[in-house]
């Protein structure tokens, strides 16, 4: 809720000629000030004398001074009201476009149907901390999923079917996930997630953690569907033999195919060079 500035009592406009009025006191004030020496108004009666002998003249110093000023003042206040707003309208006006900026980067780096990280985001931040664990030999972890079978939910129920399923595994992914992990969509029904600070014992019991949540959740399917499952692969940094960002998500790429072949709804961490098969990717399915 937008707090509420308090107004004022009396708006600038009206406050500055008010204290031209005050001012033009001061007009005759200092007119009488000037006699004194002149006219020797050392005591009441002479100080009668000449206000009641120049009455019209301090009357008409006094109205006059205080018009003057309190016109002055009137639009001195007026503009000074003008500056203020506009600086409300310039701070309004960068706020909206600062609100704006940062709604644009977010969905510059953002998957529309999932509302995870896209791949390039994704990329940017694996290269930011494989350096930092290559620096500091700090442990790092990379996990790849797919959903099993994910194209006969597409054939037997629809796309819209197959979106529901997708968009609640990465909110699933992402109220699993620890506060420095990172996890994006890496196209079409395969998820990404980085693991910084991370060994392979709690890779596992992370990966292991996801795939109860998956298996175990009532996605909006008919009871002939089945359980909903998705399959991992892990891989590791080696700080003694450093590899690309790419290298990393090729090792993990062959583990989870080689959870696909093991039989679905498993984890597998890669031991070395990522494996290959014959299929053509059938068995990724």
């Amino acid at each position: 809720m937008v707090e509420e500035r308090p107004r004022d009592s009396i708006p600038r406009r009206w406050r500055f000629p008010l204290l031209g009025v005050a001012l033009s006191l001061i007009a005759p004030l200092g007119w009488f000030i000037l006699q004194i020496p002149h006219q020797g108004l050392w005591s009441w009666p002479e100080v009668k004398v000449e206000l009641y002998d120049h009455a019209l003249l301090y009357g008409y110093m006094t109205l006059g001074s205080g018009l003057c000023f309190a016109v002055a003042g009137y639009l001195i206040g007026r503009a000074f009201d003008a500056v203020l707003r506009e600086q409300r309208e310039a701070r309004a006006h960068a706020s909206a476009m600062e609100g704006l900026n940062l709604r644009l980067e977010a969905i510059s780096v953002t998957d529309e149907l999932t509302g995870m990280y896209n791949r390039r985001y994704f990329f940017e931040r694996l290269e930011e901390y494989l350096r930092a664990a290559r620096r500091h030999r700090l442990p790092l972890s990379l996990m790849m999923i797919d959903i099993d079978l994910f194209k006969r939910v597409n054939d037997n129920y629809g796309h819209p079917a197959g979106d529901r399923v997708l968009r609640t595994i990465a909110e699933l992914i992402r109220s699993g996930l620890r506060a420095s992990d990172i996890s994006a969509r890496y196209g079409g029904e395969e998820f990404v997630i980085l693991l910084p600070y991370t060994d392979e014992a709690e890779a596992r019991r992370l990966a292991h953690r996801l795939l109860t949540t998956v298996s175990s959740h009532p996605f909006p399917l008919p009871p002939e569907a089945g359980p909903v499952t998705i399959s991992i692969g892990l891989s590791q940094l080696d700080v003694e033999h450093p590899v690309s960002g790419e290298t990393l998500i090729s090792r993990a790429d062959g583990a989870l195919y080689q959870a696909k072949r093991g039989g679905r709804n498993r984890v597998s961490v890669a031991t070395g060079t990522p494996a290959t098969g014959e299929d053509g990717g059938e068995g990724r399915k």
